[in-house]
Formats: structure tokens, C-alpha cells, sequence
């Protein structure tokens, strides 16, 4: 901690916190959190907080997979580096009354002000060793007067990924706990927005007029009874488990065409990670046998079928590649990814491949930086053709 944010937290965020405590709350004024902080092995025995644990803190191992030299070498850096996605939380299940959320940093507070910070995204830092930003932020939404009923988290993002390992996730944990869904009053996450969100949710049985919106009407509010859990980077093979036996709600519906043994999955519909050779990379595929697919055509019903019936995969790093929770074992996986891809997304999909127990190859292709949006990891791709080739081959 340098010395500007050292004087903000001994000093002046202390003394907002001593200000907070002798005014009254009211709707329209809320201070910085009062009470403590709550991390992961704090929850278990917080008094204000039934805790149930899923499956338990894992770590990793890549050295049990199956790699070339090139391969151990990258991963073993890369690993080095990014040694958080090493990590799979523990899984778990938690119950709290009279709790409230705040929109500022996805938190949560007990009746009691005690914080619970760590919701929404899988890399979000522990604080047990450094100050949560609840603790510093003078001022947090407006607080809904209006106290809500029996509450699930499930917050998301719009892509398929996070939707499925962070929402739909959530209503599988919770079922796992033995609280099905119909029990909620109200669902803590944004309305759908894409069509394979609202086809789900039906196939699921979740009533989306039951969503209240973190970003709109539930900035700050109230909950008589509140449900929650975590999310993780990495996936373990316990929660593939619980998240395929849940979604195996979803119909089975067959794609209006013979689903291919061998399946490229082309992004060329969407704004990143386009293959700016795609129409060479086709052709090679063409030749071994692939017939090339867009995915946004299908509804997820009938990927899910495509996914189950295929035995090899190509596709450049998107979300579409969640879709490997339905593949057979030792379906064999191909992900077309950029060589300078960060931010520690570069091995999610080897690590789902991992925990379903399929052959997972990488192939680093020339980054070309976005128009759309910045970041390595966003960017338009050139696959080497001699390298897919040999990988194919092989």
C-alpha cells in the first residue's frame, strides 16, 4: 500500500467510518461499510450465515496432462504467471436473512454491516490482507425502501460462458443444496437479453418475470432471505458434474442437418477473434473432413446435440466452447488462440476439456489487434495453416 492510499485508510476513511456510525441511516444516505470483513473461511462460522460446502478448494495439475514438450514449456510459464488460474475454490452454499446487496463492487452486507465482497467475477481478489473498497466508499446507492422476498444470486454476463458457469451455475448449486427454484421469490440478475438466455431459462423452468436487475432496480436493497455462492476460474470436475445434470432439462433437438463427426465452429458473425484467414483455414479443414458451423444459427438445444454427437473440434477462443460439458470423453478439441492472449484466460477451455476428460490442443495463431475493442485477448487471429495441418494430422 503506497503512501496516498496508506493516509486515505488510517486517516481519513477511518474517520468516515466514525462519521457513519453516529448519523442515522436513511434511504437516501448510505456510508461506507462498519463492520468486518468476511472472507471464504469466514462464512462458515459467521452467526449470520448458514454455510454448506459444495466440493472442496482444489488446485490444478497440469503436469497430469498429456502435453508435448512446446506444450509443458508454455503452460509451466504461463502458469508461473497467472498463478491464480491454478486455483479452484471451494464450492459452496450460503443462506443469510435480513442481508442487502450493493450494486458497488457486487457486495453484500449482514444485518449486522459484516461484508461479504467477493460475488461477482472469479478473479476477484480476496481482501482479508488489504482493505475492501466498501470500507473507503463514502457514499452507496440509494437503499430501496421496499424489503424483498426469498432471494437467489446469479448475476452474469451475456455470453454463454458466463452465463452458464456463473448463473445457471448458481440455480445448480442451489438445487444441489436441496433448494429448487421454484421456492425464490425473486432471482438477483439482469433479464435476459439474448435469445439462448430465454430459451434456457424456459427449458429450466425459471420465470424471468421473477428477475430483479443489479443495475437498475436493485442497486441497494433489502432481502428477508438471501441464497448465494461463488464462482470459479478454474472448473472442477464436481461441477461439470452438478452443472450437465441440471441442464439435462434442456431437450434434445436435433440440428436441421446430419451433425458431422468433425466440426469447425466459425466466428465469423461476431466482432472478435475473427480468423482473418478463415476461408484458407476452411479449406484445410474441408479436406479432413470438417463441415463448418455457426453456432448463433442453432438454438442451444440443438448444439447441445451437436457437441454430444461430434468427435473432433475446431474453434478459435470463444464462448461457444462451454459447450464442451456436453462432448463424449476423449472428444478431441482444437482451440485456435492468440499468442499473446492474457489476463489469464488463455487455458479456460484446456482446463473444462480437462475436468470432462477430453484431448485438448492449443494452436497459437498471429494476434492482430481489434478494431472494436482493445486487449490482447480480443483480438482478430491468422492461424498458420502448416501448424494446424501437422496438429490435425496428428
Amino acid at each position: 500500500m503506497d503512501l496516498k492510499n496508506s493516509i486515505r485508510y488510517h486517516i481519513l476513511d477511518r474517520a468516515l467510518r466514525r462519521v457513519r456510525r453516529v448519523l442515522p441511516s436513511s434511504d437516501r444516505w448510505q456510508g461506507p461499510a462498519t463492520g468486518k470483513y468476511i472472507g471464504r473461511a469466514d462464512l462458515a462460522r459467521h452467526p449470520h450465515i448458514a454455510y454448506r460446502e459444495i466440493y472442496p478448494e482444489q488446485r490444478i495439475v497440469w503436469s497430469d496432462l498429456k502435453l508435448d514438450p512446446a506444450e509443458a514449456c508454455e503452460v509451466e510459464e504461463l502458469s508461473r504467471i497467472d498463478d491464480w488460474t491454478n486455483q479452484i475454490r471451494v464450492g459452496f452454499f450460503a443462506r443469510s436473512r435480513e442481508m442487502r446487496y450493493t450494486h458497488y463492487s457486487h457486495s453484500l452486507l449482514t444485518a449486522n454491516d459484516d461484508l461479504y465482497g467477493n460475488l461477482h467475477f472469479p478473479h476477484t481478489p480476496d481482501f482479508d490482507h488489504e482493505p475492501h473498497p466498501m470500507f473507503t466508499h463514502p457514499r452507496q446507492p440509494r437503499l430501496d425502501p421496499l424489503c424483498r422476498g426469498k432471494t437467489l444470486v446469479l448475476l452474469s454476463l451475456p455470453n454463454l460462458y458466463h452465463f452458464l458457469f456463473e448463473a445457471v451455475a448458481r440455480l445448480a448449486l442451489a438445487q444441489e443444496a436441496g433448494v429448487e427454484a421454484c421456492e425464490y421469490d425473486h432471482f438477483l440478475g439482469e433479464p435476459p437479453s439474448l435469445p439462448f438466455h430465454q430459451e434456457i431459462f424456459d427449458s429450466l423452468g425459471i420465470p424471468t418475470e421473477r428477475m430483479v436487475s443489479p443495475t437498475r432496480t436493485a442497486q441497494h436493497c433489502r432481502f428477508s432471505e438471501l441464497h448465494f455462492s461463488n464462482t470459479t476460474y478454474g472448473i472442477p470436475p464436481e461441477l461439470v458434474g452438478i452443472l450437465r445434470s441440471y441442464l439435462s432439462r434442456i431437450p434434445r433437438v436435433a440440428p436441421p442437418f446430419a451433425c458431422p463427426r468433425k466440426v469447425y465452429l466459425s466466428r465469423a458473425a461476431y466482432p472478435t477473434r475473427r480468423l482473418l484467414n478463415e476461408t484458407a483455414v476452411t479449406e484445410l479443414l474441408a479436406r479432413h473432413g470438417f463441415v463448418t458451423i455457426c453456432p448463433h444459427q442453432l438454438t442451444y438445444a440443438q448444439q447441445r446435440v451437436l457437441f454430444e454427437e461430434a468427435e473432433v473440434i475446431v474453434s478459435s477462443h470463444g464462448a461457444g466452447l462451454a459447450n464442451l460439458i456436453w462432448c463424449k470423453p476423449g472428444t478431441k478439441v482444437i482451440e485456435l488462440r492468440a499468442r499473446h492472449h492474457t489476463r489469464g484466460y488463455w487455458k479456460l477451455y484446456w482446463n473444462l476439456s480437462s475436468a470432462c476428460n477430453l484431448e485438448h490442443r492449443w494452436v497459437s495463431c498471429e494476434d492482430v489487434p481489434n478494431s472494436h475493442i482493445q486487449g490482447s485477448q480480443y483480438s482478430d487471429l491468422i492461424a498458420p495453416l502448416d501448424v494446424l495441418a501437422a496438429c490435425l494430422e496428428n
